[in-house]
């Protein structure tokens, strides 16, 4: 137990440092459940990832989420995200709103629903870059069963 604690105790510390997160995955269907569990990882190393990975949807529709104070994500390279809902879409378009990253290289997102909110959102980001921006992916998804979703202020 004594060799164990030690290094239990350097896993723990090393969990807590924003520089050992250069990339955050996060994937759910039931994102509601384990958004404050994500957003207490998030906040703190969210100015160090250079990648983030998501995959969302609400399993409750019309749930408000809120995102919280202190995400600047200024080292950025990529962001990927995808979601299933138009309630998970408003929440990656507020999500792009705290992009500030000028070595940002690529923005890829794809869901059910391309509001106007989301599409501006991206263009911001990818705009901001004074480098040069190298991909803009937006890719429409339509639900398998359903209505087809499409809003007209979003047509390019």
């Amino acid at each position: 137990f004594k060799a164990c604690g030690g290094v239990c105790q350097a896993m723990l510390a090393a969990v807590r440092q924003p520089q050992c997160w250069p990339t955050l995955r996060f994937c759910s269907g039931k994102a509601e459940k384990w958004l404050d569990a994500f957003f207490a990882l998030f906040v703190p190393i969210s100015g160090c990832l250079q990648a983030i990975a998501l995959d969302i949807g609400f399993e409750n529709p019309r749930l408000t989420v809120a995102l919280p104070g202190g995400i600047t994500c200024r080292m950025l390279r990529c962001l990927e995200m995808r979601f299933s809902d138009p309630d998970a879409a408003g929440l990656v378009a507020e999500l792009l709103e705290c992009v500030d990253s000028p070595c940002l290289q690529s923005i890829s997102l794809e869901g059910i629903i391309l509001t106007a909110e989301l599409v501006s959102s991206a263009c911001r980001a990818a705009l901001s870059v004074p480098s040069g921006f190298k991909l803009l992916r937006l890719s429409w998804t339509p639900p398998k069963c359903g209505p087809i979703q499409v809003e007209e202020s979003t047509s390019l």
